[in-house]
């Protein structure tokens, strides 16, 4: 398999001329996937139209020629249909972790080819997840769960693996085999609509088997709502008994079950919202899923009135009957008003989410056009990518071109490559030096960062390496700074500036600001060429996600802040090296309030934010690095003696912390707040007026 993803991503290996169009059309590793699933698919087709099941389809009975090209082996447990005699005997054959609940029950069924489809989406579903499907500590621990247990939803597991393939693999891995594809042909058949973007046979399971699922999972939980729903169904039919006294028993059955039915509207709206969600960023392999939501989300918008017209009756009747002595009636009703009243809130809600979703994918599609579908597009990235492999400063790379990012070229001083993000704005102009003019309507720029290693962290003045050279002394250092360690990261792309208020207005069509523009708070003159304010963890990652930007961890903000400096900021090791280089609690803040900790001996002419990029650039061309306003950063709080992880440096959040890495300085601290190695955190919902967001963009190798 590891052949597999070198065939994907290694740009001198080309697939054959037979199989070419559907390799451009579904290139890496997933495409490499489905390709080898196809042909595995068509052997076991020629077995089966043989009359021979395999019995252990496997990995390790999977051989990939030096072309890619699979081959299924080892046929030592088939068995011949029209001749048992020709088969293995015993009442125990195959892999467990791959096994048919055919095979697992023993001789208790009989076995047929659908078993090898089970076995083929087993392994289809570890190598799409990373994940064994059935897993346990034994033998017969394993062989409960395919007996017994439902796999994981793989896109759980895998969230950019695309729904319609989950489907597939869920489909093959149906428990009964009459909902199994009933050919490897028809398997085979389903992955190549997949790979040419046209519809496929296997469906999701619908809301009845989730339903089951979930009540497995959560069974607290649906002994609650079934005990509700006991209570509701219980106060139907003393409602219905008591309308039969009155005559009325008929109509007001009729009536309950229909609102019943109108009732589960809520849950469809909840189902929805967390479906927009898995939708995003958009690309090809969205395309039938969002369309999908699209169509869903409309037909349940149209009944709208249906449930206006219910809850209006509701209303009059309860109006009519106010002075019934009918205690328990008024309860239920007034149950049902609440309900509806809810459905209706989220009717609202699901109608601006879809209007939002359109203008979207609208912008989406016009950003496309400029940075993807153009000749100036094409005939740019082509100069960038080949300029960047050229480049002993990038390590030579090849990488893909990224979704909406236009090149720009280097900027002069650093001779860094920068980028323009078509949906965030408009392209940012240059003056006459070269350096970027950033205004109310500019975009986000993103400079493409070489990998390498950096010592991360910082020590005291007594503190000092194995050779003998000092590392990072500070001698503002605090505990949780230390030890100053090495860090290897990879190339990524991060934003020059802190994203401004313009750039997030236009990409989530809001401003939460504290001061945004044209607020006269504390006085300050804010445009939307000032960075954004108020924003949280929780925030940023929600709207970061949507357009394929990323938090930066901890590792990537220190490696872009030091910009290659072993100093206590980027600029130097004293204070007064500051002057001019940042937005700081200084001498004009003090004019202000005295309320809190300034450095007065510098002035930055600002008491509270500066648009971005007013002061200097660092050593990679990145502003206001050390003040203006913090920044979030990916990592959960922890001590560094937890491991970063490999090209990103990210460090899981260790278990029951809770808050986030903050880093950088602002206006509201001094600049000791801001140094280099200092670090912060808090709870992913906090917004503060001195904390906004710098994103950064993953690399991706040809």
């Amino acid at each position: 398999w590891e052949r597999a993803s070198q065939l994907a991503d290694d740009g001198s290996t080309k697939p054959t001329t037979k199989r070419r169009s559907d390799w451009q059309r579904r290139s890496g590793y997933i495409g490499v996937v489905v390709h080898t699933a196809i042909e595995i698919a068509a052997a076991l087709q020629h077995a089966h139209d043989a009359g021979i099941v395999h019995r252990d389809v496997k990995p390790a009975n999977i051989i990939l020629r030096a072309d890619g090209t699979p081959v299924l082996t080892d046929f030592g447990l088939a068995r011949v249909e029209s001749d048992p005699s020709l088969s293995r005997s015993g009442s125990f054959l195959g892999t467990p972790h791959y096994m048919s609940p055919e095979q697992a029950m023993a001789n208790r069924v009989d076995v047929d080819a659908r078993s090898d489809l089970f076995s083929l989406g087993a392994m289809l579903y570890e190598l799409l997840t990373l994940q064994v499907c059935f897993d346990g500590s034994s033998q017969h621990e394993v062989l409960g769960k395919i007996l017994a247990k439902d796999p994981k939803d793989p896109v759980r597991l895998n969230p950019r693996l695309p729904l319609e393939l989950a489907a597939i693999v869920l489909k093959c891995l149906e428990k009964d085999p009459d909902r199994r594809y009933a050919t490897a042909a028809a398997l085979s058949d389903d992955l190549r609509a997949f790979l040419e973007f046209r519809p496929v046979t296997a469906r999701r399971p619908g809301m009845g088997t989730r339903l089951r699922r979930w009540m497995q999972r959560e069974p607290a939980l649906a002994s609650a709502v079934c005990a509700a729903a006991s209570f509701l169904v219980v106060g139907i039919v003393l409602a219905f008994l008591y309308a039969r006294q009155v005559g009325v028993a008929r109509d007001r059955a009729i009536a309950d079950a229909d609102e019943i039915r109108r009732l589960s509207d809520a849950m469809r709206v909840r189902d929805l919202e967390a479906r927009e969600a898995r939708l995003w960023p958009l690309g090809e392999a969205t395309n039938g899923s969002l369309d999908a939501w699209l169509d869903d989300s409309a037909a349940l918008i149209a009944r709208r009135s249906m449930h206006e017209t219910s809850l209006a009756k509701l209303v009059g009747d309860a109006e009519a009957a106010r002075d019934s002595s009918d205690a328990g009636g008024d309860a239920l009703a007034r149950w049902k008003q609440h309900v509806l009243t809810t459905v209706l809130s989220g009717l609202d809600r699901l109608h601006e989410l879809r209007e939002q979703v359109l203008r979207d994918r609208a912008a989406s599609l016009d950003a496309d056009r400029i940075a993807t579908d153009s000749d100036e597009a094409r005939t740019a990235w082509r100069a960038c990518t080949d300029t960047i492999a050229a480049d002993p400063k990038y390590g030579r790379m090849r990488i893909r071109p990224v979704k909406h990012l236009l090149p720009l070229g280097v900027d002069a001083t650093t001779k860094l490559q920068e980028f323009w993000h078509v949906r965030s704005g408009e392209r940012p102009r240059r003056d006459a030096s070269g350096r970027h003019v950033i205004d109310d309507s500019s975009g986000v720029v993103f400079v493409l960062l070489p990998g390498g290693p950096f010592h991360m962290g910082s020590s005291p003045a007594t503190d000092t390496a194995p050779n003998g050279t000092d590392i990072h002394v500070d001698r503002w250092h605090e505990a949780n700074e230390a030890p100053p360690h090495l860090v290897k990261l990879g190339a990524f792309f991060v934003s020059k500036y802190e994203v401004t208020q313009g750039q997030w207005l236009r990409l989530t069509g809001s401003n939460p600001s504290k001061y945004a523009n044209g607020s006269d708070k504390a006085k300050a003159v804010a445009s939307l060429a000032h960075p954004v304010d108020t924003v949280s963890w929780d925030d940023c990652t929600r709207v970061l996600h949507r357009y394929g930007w990323e938090l930066p961890t901890e590792a990537q903000w220190e490696y872009a802040c030091r910009a290659g400096t072993d100093t206590v900021w980027c600029y130097g090791n004293s204070i007064l090296d500051l002057q001019g280089k940042g937005n700081f609690a200084d001498a004009s803040l003090r004019l202000q309030t005295t309320a809190l900790v300034t450095e007065d001996r510098l002035d930055d002419r600002s008491a509270f934010q500066s648009p971005v990029g007013t002061y200097a650039q660092n050593d990679f061309g990145l502003y206001d690095m050390h003040g203006n306003v913090s920044e979030w950063c990916r990592d959960g709080f922890c001590d560094y003696d937890v491991a970063p992880a490999p090209e990103t440096g990210l460090r899981e959040e260790p278990d029951g912390s809770k808050s986030k890495i903050v880093r950088g300085g602002s206006y509201y601290f001094p600049p000791t707040v801001g140094r280099s190695a200092r670090r912060w955190a808090d709870l992913p919902h906090d917004r503060y007026a001195n904390i906004g967001v710098r994103p950064v963009i993953e690399v991706r190798y040809r």
